[in-house]
């Protein structure tokens, strides 16, 4: 989250992606407190994952879709879908009974674009953006993030 006067991971890949740089969205868990399970505030396992759409459920298919960067990060949120078109960016949730959901789609240097509380969420690009991602937060604090949408004359390039 950053803090002190030092920026959080989430600005500093806004940076990267704003200035043209290829950089996906991952997410992991920082492993080092195994002995307080449960414990929210604890860095135990499980906490930060990503979920790949590959086309078959083998060591190849999920490397590539790695490498296209077909997958989104998570904390805990689960998305359904994500589509990505020359037009816009839409992103479907997949839905918990006790949470509610808050999607923010952002755009260059980190600027929120919109906000939406409905799925499918949908962003209809201007063509100025730069970039669009989004990043689903639940009433939980939980959160899940898209790969960024690079925004082209011509239409959208996922990066």
């Amino acid at each position: 989250m950053g803090g002190g006067g030092l920026p959080g991971a989430e600005a500093l890949w806004d940076a990267m992606l704003a200035k043209g740089q290829q950089v996906f969205a991952v997410a992991t868990d920082d492993t080092h407190d195994v002995k307080r399970a449960g414990v929210r505030e604890a860095a135990s396992p499980g906490r930060g994952w990503i979920m790949v759409r590959a086309r078959q459920l083998t060591q190849e298919a999920i490397l590539d879709a790695l490498r296209r960067g077909e997958f989104y990060a998570s904390t805990g949120v689960e998305l359904s879908d994500i589509q990505a078109t020359p037009r816009s960016l839409t992103v479907s949730i997949k839905p918990q009974s006790f949470a509610r959901y808050t999607v923010q789609f952002i755009g260059r240097g980190g600027q929120v674009l919109k906000v939406a509380t409905s799925s499918p969420a949908q962003y209809d690009f201007t063509g100025d953006e730069g970039y669009v991602r989004a990043k689903v937060i639940d009433s939980m604090g939980w959160m899940a993030w898209t790969q960024a949408s690079r925004i082209q004359a011509s239409g959208v390039r996922i990066q």
